[in-house]
């Protein structure tokens, strides 16, 4: 370890006097009146570095981003876009300018509208998962980020599904075996009547279908002015009910 002197009174610092002589090859010692304080080179002092300072304000920033809800997000998104078009019509800057600070706000946007779409996605998620369909037998499925299909899920439908495919025979088959008109009429009988009731199901999941977006049309209808969101909204709407009108034969 290194020795380094210090000196306990300003005053008594060390003058040719008070230094022992040493013949021996070695340093000088100094008198009785300084001190040696030992520092070890391995020691690490600590110190608080300005990054790290910053990193810790970001990560900040990023969780206070992340915890925000859709509407706030929403009202960000309508900031940033005042602010670009605001910018865009700026007659005091360069077409550099312009440029470069659209481009970094439009980074700031798309980051924003991932969120708003991973909030929407799980926020629509959350809902289908609200309403328990699994106890009245009907499983959601999500073929799209915010789009799902519902299936019925009971006892007719799994008979259906479990029920062995129809063989083939070959020409000289037919001649082999024929099936009595009773079996026949038993085995078309039963078919017909799972068929019925699940046309049945379906017409009155159609109906209540048709019905609550019905509803929801007219309400937006009422409004003088729509949202984007509510504009969209309406546009799937009309499209879900146009395919059931056509799946119906109501519409041609």
């Amino acid at each position: 370890m290194d020795l380094i002197s210090f000196d306990a009174d300003p005053s008594s610092q060390p003058n040719p006097s008070s230094i022992e002589p040493n013949f021996s090859g070695t340093e000088p010692r100094h008198s009785s009146n300084s001190r040696c304080v030992q520092i070890d080179p391995n020691q690490v002092i600590p110190s608080i570095s300005p990054r790290s300072e910053n990193e810790k304000e970001e990560n900040q920033e990023e969780e206070e981003e992340d915890n925000r809800t859709i509407d706030e997000l929403m009202d960000d998104i309508s900031d940033l876009d005042s602010e670009i078009t605001k910018i865009r019509f700026d007659k005091n800057l360069s077409k550099d300018e312009i440029l470069e600070k659209i481009n970094d706000l439009m980074e700031k946007r798309n980051s924003l509208n991932d969120k708003l779409q991973n909030s929407r996605n799980a926020e629509f998620k959350a809902f289908v998962e609200s309403l328990n369909l699994q106890d009245i037998h009907i499983v959601p499925f999500f073929p799209a980020a915010r789009r799902c299909k519902l299936q019925v899920n009971n006892e007719l439908s799994n008979e259906i599904l479990k029920a062995p495919p129809v063989e083939t025979q070959k020409k000289w088959g037919l001649f082999k075996k024929k099936p009595s008109n009773s079996d026949l009429h038993a085995s078309s009988k039963v078919n017909e009547d799972v068929l019925n009731k699940l046309l049945k199901q379906h017409r009155e999941f159609t109906e209540n279908k048709r019905s609550k977006l019905q509803s929801d049309l007219h309400q937006l209808e009422k409004k003088k002015y729509l949202s984007p969101d509510e504009t969209a909204t309406k546009l799937r709407i009309t499209a879900e009910l146009n395919q059931l009108d056509k799946f119906s034969g109501a519409k041609k």
